[in-house]
């Protein structure tokens, strides 16, 4: 299944290693960690609107304009996250 991130883009699920809210990385470690992996970042076309979550995955780094937990829904992740930990 892919992941729409907004703006046109999406992602293979699989290939998706966290979904974060843009606002951990805006300082410290967080920060060094995008800034060490400008190369690899994908930033939506259109800039006005702010970006509220990055998603990381095996390729490259992507800013999305949609919250975190909206693209966790998408996902299912939470249905799924729900269901091992019940196991």
């Amino acid at each position: 299944m892919f992941l729409h991130l907004g703006n046109g883009i999406s992602v293979r699920e699989e290939e998706i290693l966290g979904i974060y809210d843009y606002n951990l990385f805006r300082s410290g470690e967080n920060r060094r960690y995008l800034t060490e992996r400008q190369s690899r970042m994908i930033y939506p076309e259109d800039r006005e609107q702010p970006v509220k979550a990055v998603v990381v995955t095996s390729d490259a780094i992507y800013f999305s304009c949609i919250a975190p937990v909206t693209l966790y829904r998408r996902a299912g992740l939470f249905t799924r996250l729900g269901r091992k930990l019940r196991q």
